[in-house]
């Protein structure tokens, strides 16, 4: 698993982003499979249920942190705008 060397299983949080966006992303194949097909790609229309199905999944799980997880999301967007990170 060479795209999450170095990020911390043993913490829930993490693990969930991690293990939670591959999940979304199959069930996203399935949704536009079955459910809601689109005249897109099939990878964009399944990283697109991905982010949705995660945001939904984070907020519900993790509706205590979401004071510090926003202002935290909207940092880390600003910095990979201006390609700090």
């Amino acid at each position: 698993m060479s795209g999450i060397k170095g990020v911390p299983l043993h913490v829930p949080f993490l693990r969930d982003l991690v293990f939670g966006h591959v999940l979304f992303h199959e069930v996203g194949h399935h949704i536009h499979r079955t459910i809601r097909p689109e005249h897109t790609e099939r990878e964009d229309v399944a990283d697109t249920w991905a982010g949705k199905l995660s945001a939904n999944f984070i907020r519900k799980r993790y509706w205590y942190a979401l004071p510090l997880l926003i202002p935290a999301f909207k940092v880390y967007k600003f910095m990979r705008r201006k390609q700090l990170i």
